[in-house]
């Protein structure tokens, strides 16, 4: 009989009892970086300034839900939609009308749905892996991953809630009984569609394999329609009644984005080799031991593994995408790690193994680090000191306690992990409001108050009232306004599409609040021969800058005051750059 799970001998006593005690280890990680995440939550849920440039636009369109608009007009001088489908802020809409204002509404939604796909890693590793310390290890690396993700797992924007319900999808796809269950995996990738396009393709991949290699309760010809009804059917019926706008903002934009094949594979290998080489490694051990042991049932895994690298290769293609794309693989490949440091524990290796192992944990930590300090810098030091101390305490070890460390069974496992762990650490302090963010909040609020109420921070568009103390006029944010220029070949088509915002803002009187100068701005460069420099703001605002360190950084706290509809002075091009 084929065993069922590539661990059969988990739950068996072990000669040095390495299993008995590893679910001590999974607990201990798993409470260090769940916590983690959980103080980053609270402190993002609590703070009324931006972590992404999105966030306010999302924001509107909550907002217009909320009180009955449709959630994609057609684009004009206030609003433009962003190109993602509208489950997010519909679910979003209600706490709203609650909360009022502020970004709290968005980043609950995400915050309790990290949480719930945290909850569901650590059960399907723990289902994977036949017992708890591999399901909390898997939840401990989805929770260490934040960073490597971009810090978007609390930001007020849809991925997160995506990734639960793909993570409900595949529960029921991978270990759902009968009719009900097969309805309820097609359910949940429905919703996950509707969340965000780029489910559709990992819908489709799922289904392609469940019409293969998976006994169904539903016949074939009606997963594939359930796949045809929930995405392309649902989204031309549905589209008519969102706005006018809806198919505009959700296919023609993102078609007409321009794509590299090139930027998403160079990028998928830095990201592989410089940030999660472990996490690789360690599912590739966990792949051979499944295919050794014949684990027919870990196959649904490993196909939705490998069916969330090819989405991400295709989403990232288009340039300028950031590390949310790899989300949904870095989620399930936290689980198929988990299982390869318990294939490593049940292995008995040789000193030369060790060794080996030992190596190659030096030596991709140190390529990590490195390849972090030549990028961005991040916390460079502190993951450094981390891999320091680490290296320290097992010598320690070994001298004081007589530890052998490269002939214990547990070593390669425990080397691979601590490498990806100390890497992959991050301090909260840089992901949390500056020493001076409530001061400059109050500064800012008052400079607001003294100017007119037609004023817009141009890298947001849309600011909400927690943070501005007064109501400020409404624009799209660079990101979407950038969408409408780019997403078009033809110039008259160009300014055809950005004609009602430059007619809105040719009109009146207007306070613009930049960070750079105007005539860098996307789309707002072109009112740059009226614009008049009022005041170069210098780092009064600096505190208001997004607190989330992207793996690319730009300035977003104001800088620059200009103002729109009075006798134009200087030319802006000679500011500081």
């Amino acid at each position: 009989m084929m065993p069922s799970s590539p661990f059969p001998f988990m739950k068996a006593i072990d000669g040095d009892g390495t299993f008995q005690k590893f679910w001590v280890v999974g607990l201990l990680l798993f409470v260090l970086f769940g916590g983690l995440f959980c103080v980053l939550a609270i402190g993002h849920l609590r703070y009324p300034g931006f972590t992404e440039t999105m966030e306010g636009d999302i924001l509107q369109q909550i907002e217009r839900i909320a009180r009955g608009a449709p959630p994609y007009p057609k684009a004009d001088g206030t609003f433009v939609a962003l190109p993602y489908l509208p489950l997010y802020p519909l679910v979003a809409a209600p706490l709203y009308r609650t909360f009022g204002d502020t970004l709290f509404v968005s980043r609950l939604i995400s915050v309790v749905c990290a949480l719930l796909a945290g909850g569901l890693i650590v059960a399907i590793g723990r289902r994977e892996t036949g017992g708890w310390g591999g399901g909390l290890l898997a939840g401990a690396l989805f929770f260490a991953g934040y960073r490597l993700m971009d810090a978007y797992l609390t930001c007020g924007l849809p991925d997160t809630m995506m990734l639960l319900w793909l993570l409900v999808g595949f529960w029921f796809f991978a270990y759902g009984k009968g009719e009900g269950g097969d309805l309820l995996w097609m359910g949940a990738f429905t919703l996950a569609f509707w969340t965000k396009q780029q489910a559709a393709l990992l819908f489709a991949l799922v289904v392609g394999y469940a019409v293969v290699l998976r006994r169904n309760a539903f016949p074939r010809t009606m997963l594939i329609v359930g796949w045809l009804v929930g995405v392309p059917l649902a989204y031309l019926l549905v589209g008519q009644d969102l706005g006018e706008g809806f198919f505009e903002q959700t296919w023609r934009v993102p078609l007409h984005w321009d794509r590299s094949i090139w930027f998403s594979v160079r990028r998928f290998l830095f990201v592989s080799l410089c940030q999660i080489p472990f996490l690789l490694l360690l599912s590739g051990l966990y792949t051979l031991r499944c295919h050794r042991r014949v684990a027919t049932k870990s196959l649904p895994l490993l196909w939705f593994s490998a069916a969330t690298v090819v989405v991400s290769l295709v989403t990232m293609m288009v340039a300028g995408s950031s590390n949310n794309h790899y989300i949904p693989m870095i989620a399930i490949l936290s689980v198929t790690a988990a299982g390869g440091v318990l294939a490593l524990l049940e292995e008995e290796p040789s000193p030369s193994i060790s060794w080996i192992m030992g190596g190659v944990a030096i030596g991709v930590t140190t390529m990590t680090l490195l390849s972090r300090w030549l990028t961005s810098g991040h916390e460079i030091r502190l993951n450094a000191m981390i891999a320091t101390v680490v290296v320290f305490l097992l010598l320690a070890a070994r001298r004081r306690w007589r530890v052998p460390l490269l002939r214990h069974r547990a070593t390669p496992a425990f080397l691979l992990l601590a490498g990806h762990l100390a890497t992959a650490f991050y301090s909260p302090k840089a992901y949390l409001p500056p020493a001076g963010f409530e001061a400059a909040r109050a500064d800012f609020q008052r400079f607001l108050a003294e100017i007119a109420p037609e004023t817009v921070w141009t890298s947001y568009g849309n600011v909400p009232v927690a943070l501005s103390g007064v109501k400020m006029a409404r624009a799209p944010s660079w990101v979407a306004l950038e969408d409408l220029e780019r997403q078009r070949r033809d110039p008259e088509e160009v300014e055809a599409a950005l004609s009602p915002f430059l007619e809105r803002f040719q009109k009146g009187n207007w306070h613009l609040l930049t960070s750079y100068p105007i005539d860098r701005i996307p789309v707002w460069r072109r009112l740059a021969g009226a614009a008049r420099l009022v005041e170069d703001l210098g780092e009064r605002f600096a505190p208001l800058e997004q607190i989330v360190p992207h793996w690319f950084r730009s300035r977003t706290y104001p800088r620059y005051h200009y103002r729109l509809g009075e006798p134009a002075g200087d030319s802006p091009s000679s500011l500081p750059r």
